[in-house]
């Protein structure tokens, strides 16, 4: 799988390997599946933190994943006609997100411990500020 997402690997063995099961395990398959199916029952600006947390945390690897660009064109197409990636829901959970830090008196409170969900929320906006991903505007709001 590593070498075909590099692209490295060669069509014949592509081929070969789609011949015999494809690229991603079953098992994911299927999850990523029943979490479409979930979401569409839902919808994106339904799902919260403290609602569904395992499609909560879902939303976010999805959304990673694409930053990363480990995503098929097939899943950010799904992803999209879902609204995963619509940008009034993600704001909207970066504000949920900086509003529960602000609440517990800033990132310094965030314990790994008790606070797990956000100490990794919080940890994600380091990369993305490392990364150059982070607007001027959340950089303000987090320093």
């Amino acid at each position: 799988r590593q070498l075909h997402r590099q692209g490295i690997l060669s069509p014949q063995k592509t081929r070969l390997v789609k011949r015999v099961g494809g690229f991603e395990p079953l098992a994911h398959s299927r999850i990523w599946t029943a979490y479409c199916e979930k979401l569409r029952e839902i919808g994106v600006a339904g799902v919260t933190i403290k609602n569904n947390t395992n499609l909560y945390n879902w939303i976010l690897r999805q959304r990673t994943r694409r930053e990363k660009g480990l995503l098929t064109q097939e899943e950010i197409d799904k992803l999209q006609q879902l609204g995963v990636f619509d940008p009034l829901v993600q704001r909207r959970v970066w504000l949920e997100h900086y509003n529960d830090v602000k609440i517990l008196g800033g990132a310094q409170n965030v314990s790994c411990v008790k606070h797990r969900e956000l100490y990794n929320w919080l940890s994600d906006q380091r990369r993305r500020k490392d990364g150059g991903i982070i607007s001027d505007e959340e950089i303000k709001m987090l320093d």
